[in-house]
């Protein structure tokens, strides 16, 4: 069970090592300042560098629609993808078995 703090309680603790606090800031700071710069440079080596070709082109696009944008649409893409390839194995599997089953069906009937 956790301890629940006052208001009181919480800025006694805070004050009580300042510069500790300040020490855990500057680092929370420097390493948003990192994941900003970052993400600068890649939005900038993305946008420098023009897509090879087509599908490249076609993923980028995508990408700039879709997934960058935080959309739940790529995981219903992928989902619709599976089961479609999942139907398309089924549906190939099946007729593949049932013209063995015929074939053999016919060929021990002409013997």
């Amino acid at each position: 069970m956790s301890k629940e703090y006052t208001l009181d309680e919480i800025r006694r603790l805070a004050d009580s090592n300042p510069e500790k606090l300040a020490q855990e800031y500057q680092a929370s700071r420097a390493a948003t300042a990192n994941l900003v710069d970052r993400a600068r440079a890649g939005i900038a080596a993305r946008s420098a560098n023009p897509p090879a070709n087509r599908f490249q082109a076609w993923a980028q696009g995508y990408g700039n629609r879709f997934i960058y944008t935080g959309s739940v649409k790529p995981l219903a893409h992928m989902m619709l993808i599976v089961g479609g390839a999942g139907c398309f194995v089924e549906y190939w599997c099946h007729h593949r078995h049932a013209n063995a089953a015929k074939e053999a069906a016919a060929s021990e009937n002409h013997h």
